[in-house]
């Protein structure tokens, strides 16, 4: 995370749009988390210093709303002014540097395949607008996969980590629409819904695949991987 921290730094970004899950989240309706300001923190996990702000990016939360009621597309504005964990710790490393405006998207639950087609629309807004933004999908791979994983292990767990990876390294956007639905089950993963609506805004878009890290030193697995443009 500190070395694609390094990477977006560069960028100089003006808005983060970090796609992922919260409590409050409809499972039929897409929505954005909507404050004034955002508090993070990590006192759950006994962490009582680390605390961040940040603020959203009102016109580009507006400009996605309209267009998912334009398009007739199931949507909700959740007003919520604590992010929870899984969006916490991207920016801890991504937006704790500068100043930057964050999107908190919420996925549904339906197909990834719809999550896929959201985010070809949330592209027809970001091509409109002139500001530099990142797209991040945050979530688990298996939480099944180690012996020492609190959900036990799994091999369908480990083959969905594998299969993802190999996916995403080669390109495959086709192949991430179609993993089977019962080895998604079984993995007890949650990061193909966030996944499908970032593939869906860089849908037709030149991108070379870089993989930082891979790795479940806990039982469930993470990968930091960028899809840096052409």
């Amino acid at each position: 995370m500190e070395d694609l921290c390094k990477k977006l730094e560069k960028e100089n970004l003006d808005t983060l749009i970090i796609i992922s899950e919260h409590k409050k989240m409809h499972h039929d309706a897409f929505g954005i988390l909507l404050c004034d300001k955002y508090e993070v923190d990590f006192k759950e996990f006994g962490d009582f210093e680390t605390k961040m702000e940040f603020f959203p990016d009102l016109e580009l939360i507006e400009k996605i709303r309209h267009t998912a009621i334009d398009n007739e597309v199931p949507f909700s504005l959740i007003h919520e002014d604590r992010l929870e964990y899984t969006f916490g710790v991207p920016l801890y490393y991504l937006g704790n540097k500068k100043p930057i405006k964050i999107v908190p998207l919420l996925h549904t639950y339906s197909d990834i395949k719809d999550q896929f087609e959201m985010g070809r629309m949330i592209k027809q807004v970001l091509t409109e607008s002139n500001k530099k933004i990142g797209i991040l999908a945050s979530g688990h791979l298996s939480h099944k996969s180690a012996d020492m994983s609190p959900a036990g292990f799994s091999k369908k767990g480990e083959e969905f980590n594998t299969k993802l990876k190999e996916l995403l390294e080669t390109k495959n956007t086709a192949g991430i629409l179609s993993l089977d639905k019962k080895m998604l089950e079984e993995a007890d993963e949650s990061i193909t819904p966030a996944l499908g609506i970032l593939m869906g805004i860089i849908d037709r878009v030149n991108y070379k695949p870089q993989t930082f890290s891979f790795e479940a030193p806990l039982g469930v697995a993470y990968m930091v991987f960028n899809f840096k443009l052409l």
